[in-house]
């Protein structure tokens, strides 16, 4: 549906959208994370240190979009999921740097 000049979308439809827009990339952060825990190979050293470091880029601006999206709309759940898929990063990564 498009928007036509002079329209304005109303604060309860963009709100929605961008809570779709976190809980997305939420979960796009969980299929990143597991499809790294389920690399069939290890990667060389360049890629063994390339992925990691963007797994927790990724994951540290997933927080802060979190922790800034739930302190203005006071929605507690997108704190939990981006809690625990943060947590489930750091588990995978760890894993990663000791398994041989």
């Amino acid at each position: 549906m498009a928007i036509q000049q002079g329209q304005q979308t109303s604060p309860i439809t963009s709100q929605r959208r961008l809570q779709q827009l976190v809980v997305g990339l939420v979960l796009f952060n969980v299929v990143m994370v597991l499809s790294y825990a389920f690399l069939p190979r290890q990667p060389g050293f360049g890629g063994g240190m390339l992925i990691p470091g963007l797994l927790i880029a990724y994951n540290l601006l997933i927080c802060q979009l979190v922790r800034r999206r739930a302190r203005r709309s006071g929605d507690v759940a997108v704190i939990y999921i981006g809690t625990l898929t943060c947590i489930a990063a750091c588990a995978v990564l760890l894993y990663s740097f000791f398994r041989q």
